[in-house]
């Protein structure tokens, strides 16, 4: 199984398994660790089983969330906070956690909330955490949007060793809730931006890639993006790619790739042009939108080389290069050849002319 179809996998089970939370308690059969979230009184969207709450600007609140444990020994869980991104493949991600945060986001999930980093459940049975946040003071239209991450700290067994035989096994389940704070019902309209083009690879295949900002605190839903390279001056399109069904987190950005395929890249200047629309299913999640973005950006010399060097894939060649160079040299030799034809015909006719002159003297005494 290639590294893009697992890629392609795990991001179907993310986005199936996440949305805009974890529904209920997620339960594995291969680890004793699950949660639940305990929804408050003030949740604002009660048919969600994640967070999504309505608070007042500067209020201070504690969520709480119950961690299970179904193991004969005790157990450890890690507690980690994030903001939402969006990720690669066009999907909102709570886990995260090394992503920049994008400059638009003036509160930070993480920022904002804070929540023990450990906490141990006793075997058979089950503890709550909470989880503190902060609200802004200033009051904030649209959301903000994180995420509540769990996962088990890794623990080697003795008897698991044993039965492996000396080889350490390390058993670890993640899970991750959505969290959604509000403190009024205001409508934001969202906004894309073409921030940055640069030449770059993906899994060893040569790919321009597109920085595309969210600068609004509101989920761009439905989003179908069209992208196309062109040589700097040229109406001829050099490499395009369409995707669609992205969802774009709130104040987040992420990089829309164009694959070059097996064409290598070559030093220039370029132009890349981006249509983008937002078409919500469901008009509370906004309007119909449509951006063209255009942004000019240059492959160096040394940009080329490294990463054609540097690809997997076995690149077209340019052979145009070499038929010029073949060309001139052929046409080089053929006068070379053509030089010296001449200079020896020339010879053999000086010498006929002299022998005839010769001859002619000759029979004249």
């Amino acid at each position: 199984m290639n590294n893009k179809l697992i890629k392609l996998i795990m991001s179907i089970i993310l986005f199936l398994s996440i949305g805009l939370g974890v529904s209920g308690i997620a339960f594995a059969d291969s680890t004793p660790l699950s949660v639940k979230a305990i929804l408050p009184e003030n949740q604002f969207d009660k048919s969600v089983s994640y967070y999504n709450l309505m608070m007042k600007a500067g209020a201070t609140q504690e969520i709480e969330l119950q961690l299970f444990n179904s193991s004969e020994v005790e157990t450890v869980a890690e507690v980690t906070l994030t903001a939402a991104t969006t990720n690669d493949n066009g999907l909102i991600d709570y886990n995260l956690p090394d992503k920049d945060i994008d400059a638009s986001l003036l509160y930070p999930f993480n920022k904002i909330a804070s929540t023990p980093k450990e906490v141990t459940i006793p075997a058979k049975s089950d503890v709550i955490t909470k989880i503190k946040i902060e609200m802004p003071v200033v009051e904030y239209d649209g959301m903000i949007l994180g995420g509540i991450n769990v996962k088990s700290k890794k623990q080697e067994s003795e008897e698991s060793e044993k039965k492996s035989g000396g080889m350490k096994i390390e058993n670890e389940m993640s899970y991750a809730i959505g969290v959604v704070l509000r403190e009024n019902e205001n409508s934001v309209m969202t906004d894309m931006l073409l921030d940055r083009v640069y030449a770059s690879a993906v899994m060893g295949t040569n790919t321009t890639k597109a920085t595309l900002q969210n600068p609004t605190s509101a989920v761009m839903e439905e989003v179908a993006i069209e992208g196309k390279v062109y040589k700097k001056g040229s109406d001829t399109v050099l490499f395009e790619t369409k995707k669609e069904g992205y969802r774009m987190a709130p104040n987040s950005s992420f990089d829309f790739g164009i694959g070059l395929g097996n064409k290598p890249y070559v030093t220039g200047d370029y132009v890349m042009k981006i249509t983008a629309t937002s078409d919500p299913k469901d008009s509370k999640d906004g309007e119909k939108q449509t951006w063209n973005l255009e942004k000019e950006f240059h492959v160096s010399a040394a940009e080329a080389k490294a990463l054609n060097d540097a690809s997997a894939v076995e690149l077209e060649k340019d052979y145009l290069g070499y038929i010029i160079i073949g060309g001139i040299s052929a046409a080089v030799l053929v006068a070379g050849i053509i030089t010296v034809v001449m200079v020896r015909n020339k010879k053999k006719q000086e010498a006929l002319r002299v022998a005839k002159k010769r001859k002619r003297k000759s029979s004249k005494r």
